[in-house]
């Protein structure tokens, strides 16, 4: 979705996929009942794929981080 808001929905020649996950790391478990907060902050974008920053927290503690990276090809 964050893809979309950057460039724009996509048309019928167009397909948007993730490229990589780059530095994950689980901090700590997430159980049924918690609340899971996901933000994600654009950083870049250059020649069809952006570059994203994204962390998850439950409680306001940092669980999950992460960057992704999403490409946008016309076919």
């Amino acid at each position: 979705l964050l893809a979309f808001k950057s460039f724009g929905a996509p048309t019928e020649n167009e397909l948007y996929y993730f490229a990589s996950v780059d530095g994950a790391k689980f901090r700590k478990p997430v159980v049924p009942g918690d609340q899971l907060v996901i933000e994600v902050e654009f950083l870049k974008e250059r020649r069809g794929i952006a570059a994203f920053s994204g962390v998850a927290k439950v409680d306001g503690e940092v669980v999950c981080s992460a960057e992704l990276k999403c490409a946008r090809r016309e076919f």
